[in-house]
């Protein structure tokens, strides 16, 4: 019975993977809605609902347990980030245009809906904590790698909104307030929005993609789903149990694709951006091949 509710459990979690990227992959290919919808979009999510939904899973938690997990996954976030940085150095030799995309990932769009299938609300937070080290690992060095002055990498991590949702919900939790019930349930439903509108921002933008066998993208693609999950695997036990949710979580980080906002700042700083969209999208379509291995893995 057990094996029964675990394969249910499986299937369950797949659907609510592939359903929306499915979906919004099916409405590009029939309605061919224009760029700025998923740009639209994945501003939407990006600056409402993952701050509300990451304020939820901080506030109101015990402040000790969240410093505990707090440096737990900052340390799995630098692990992979530092493995990821001297791997893509090596492998580009020297080619900093491509060595941002290898350790900015994408730490919260994809992981989310998957570690909310697989574990449920008490897994939100520790994304959070290692989106928060990425994030900003990355910003402050794409503009150094990208051929610009890091004052602008500062400038992007002081316009980050779910920086704030966590530093809000992370207040919350030290001066022990907790929301009302009536506030409390419909923040909830709406940053609960975040994972399958993020999965749908991904399908809106397959299109844009090349050849999957690019030796950049391949190159990449070992970088992300090969040696950065097996460094966290063989030495994040040296901190955090592997049979704790913590390791679970930073195992899932770690073979993440590179994170959309790569796009962004390569539109910012680069006069083409073109190599870096293809890049990103291409091993954002070879990680989804990805998930279910993952999923079965965790069971």
């Amino acid at each position: 019975m057990s094996r029964v509710r675990d394969m249910e459990k499986l299937i369950s979690a797949l659907l609510e993977f592939y359903i929306p990227l499915i979906v919004a992959v099916v409405y590009k290919l029939f309605y061919k809605p224009p760029d700025r919808t998923s740009r639209d979009l994945s501003k939407l999510v990006l600056y409402f609902f993952l701050p509300i939904l990451l304020f939820n899973s901080v506030s109101g938690k015990n402040l000790l347990d969240l410093a505990g997990t707090f440096i737990i996954m900052i340390a799995a976030s630098a692990l992979t980030i530092t493995v990821s940085l001297v791997s893509a150095l090596i492998l580009f030799k020297g080619d900093l245009e491509i060595v941002l995309p290898s350790f900015y990932v994408n730490a919260a769009y994809l992981p989310l809906p998957i570690a909310m299938s697989l574990w449920g609300e008490a897994s939100i937070h520790l994304i959070g904590f290692y989106v928060l080290f990425n994030a900003t690992t990355g910003n402050l060095l794409a503009p150094f790698l990208l051929g610009r002055d890091i004052k602008e990498g500062v400038k992007r991590i002081v316009r980050y909104p779910p920086l704030y949702g966590i530093t809000l919900g992370f207040l919350c939790s030290l001066m022990g307030f907790r929301l009302p019930p009536y506030l409390a349930e419909p923040l909830y439903t709406t940053g609960s929005l975040a994972p399958p509108l993020a999965l749908v921002v991904i399908g809106l933008q397959t299109e844009k993609t090349g050849n999957l066998l690019d030796g950049s993208v391949m190159k990449l693609s070992v970088i992300r789903f090969f040696i950065s999950p097996l460094a966290t695997y063989l030495a994040l036990p040296f901190i955090v149990s592997p049979e704790s949710l913590a390791f679970k979580v930073a195992l899932l980080e770690s073979f993440m694709p590179p994170a959309v906002t790569n796009v962004i700042l390569a539109n910012e700083f680069l006069e083409k951006s073109d190599r870096i969209v293809r890049i990103v999208l291409e091993t954002t379509i070879i990680s989804t091949l990805f998930i279910p291995a993952f999923l079965l893995l965790m069971k």
